[in-house]
């Protein structure tokens, strides 16, 4: 049987979070058993049943043999379905649920180790004043034409209109900007109450004529957004490609100046992408993702596993079938350090989830276990090649 891999994936996702049908599981064992002319045999010992199935899902992805069976070794006894997944957060589990006094002996002490990022943004007023949103105290922070800004004490900025606002009509072309910078993180609340949450090296425009006849933001880098709904008045955001629409939803935008691709993965409710350069534009569903092509008048549309393209949300990598340089590029920006390679990079992808909340050679000691040597010079991460 031929089956499109990123589907069967998709499956075996789902039968890990328990949300697969009895017609989606029927299509995956008959994918599985044809593969290997070995039927699934819920009789057959655990391990091996979740080694089999591992490797054959891994094979099918074109993973190395040795890395599948390196990642064999590291699986720690969990359900059959979940085994088809390459946990790295077992890995570092098992590493910090030690004892203080076995891990003096293990741990590895790295110079200019780079630590996690934080809340840390810059508020740009429209007068071009910038306020360090790390270093103001909470409370009233700006009043910006109508609206008053205000920062929480869990560092949450939020937009109210002014008790002394006049209700108007009158456009303007001033506005303020939230900016996150390498190792930084940072949430919003416009002023009709939709939630804005900004991953690292990112920003969100905001013009002080919101909700006058529309509500439009623009963004570069990646947010996640809870749309307040309000059916008279259509929530827009624009990159630098793309505008998308809504009503009222929850979505994630990923789109970085220097990455090709710009994704859009809906989780609630519906939104329509419309490409600039294309002119053309497309509606997603619930558990659809768009990718946009910086440089093609392409939008391709796709039913995704959400989680990965949300989990920096929780306070997570988690990598799906992700390359190196991919994986390398989201260190860069939270950790705030520079990536550099040497020799000749490895075709590995990986898998798994790691926390965002450690230090970065945490991560790398994690990473390492997948056969990618590491070393830290200063704010430089290198990244050594098979011949190093």
């Amino acid at each position: 049987m031929s089956k499109d891999i990123n589907r069967i994936y998709l499956l075996a996702k789902k039968i890990e979070n328990n949300t697969i049908s009895d017609t989606e599981l029927d299509e995956f064992n008959a994918w599985y058993n044809s593969f290997d002319d070995q039927s699934v045999d819920y009789s057959e010992k655990d391990k091996e049943l979740k080694k089999r199935i591992l490797v054959s899902v891994m094979r099918r992805r074109k993973l190395p043999g040795k890395y599948t069976q390196m990642l064999l070794a590291r699986l720690p006894a969990i359900g059959v379905a979940a085994s088809i997944f390459i946990f790295l957060t077992w890995l570092f589990f098992q590493q910090s649920s030690r004892t203080p006094s076995v891990m003096a002996d293990k741990t590895v002490v790295v110079k200019n180790d780079a630590t996690p990022g934080m809340d840390r943004a810059i508020l740009t007023l429209s007068n071009g004043d910038k306020l360090d949103l790390s270093k103001v105290e909470p409370g009233l922070i700006a009043t910006e034409g109508n609206f008053q800004v205000f920062k929480s004490r869990d560092n949450i900025i939020t937009y109210k209109l002014s008790r002394k606002a006049k209700r108007t009509s009158t456009r303007t072309s001033l506005f303020n900007v939230v900016t996150t910078p390498k190792g930084g993180k940072y949430q919003a609340v416009l002023p009709d109450g939709s939630q804005v949450w900004l991953n690292s090296n990112s920003s969100l425009r905001l013009p002080l004529d919101f909700g006058i006849g529309e509500r439009r933001v623009g963004m570069s880098g990646e947010g996640y957004f809870e749309v307040a709904k309000d059916r008279k008045k259509v929530f827009r955001v624009a990159t630098h490609n793309q505008v998308i629409e809504v009503l009222g939803t929850h979505f994630n935008v990923k789109s970085y100046s220097d990455e090709a691709v710009c994704r859009v993965t809906l989780l609630e409710g519906s939104v329509r992408i419309i490409s600039d350069a294309a002119k053309i534009s497309k509606l997603l569903k619930p558990g659809q993702q768009a990718e946009i092509l910086s440089r093609a008048s392409i939008i391709n549309v796709h039913d995704v596993d959400t989680a990965p393209a949300v989990a920096w949300k929780s306070g997570y990598f988690e990598f799906d079938h992700t390359d190196i340089k991919s994986l390398m590029s989201q260190l860069s920006r939270w950790y705030n350090v520079d990536i550099v390679y040497q020799g000749a990079i490895s075709n590995d992808y990986y898998e798994g989830r790691i926390s965002r909340n450690v230090n970065l050679s945490e991560v790398l000691k994690i990473l390492e276990n997948g056969g990618v040597n590491f070393k830290i010079e200063g704010r430089k991460l290198i990244v050594l090649g098979n011949n190093n």
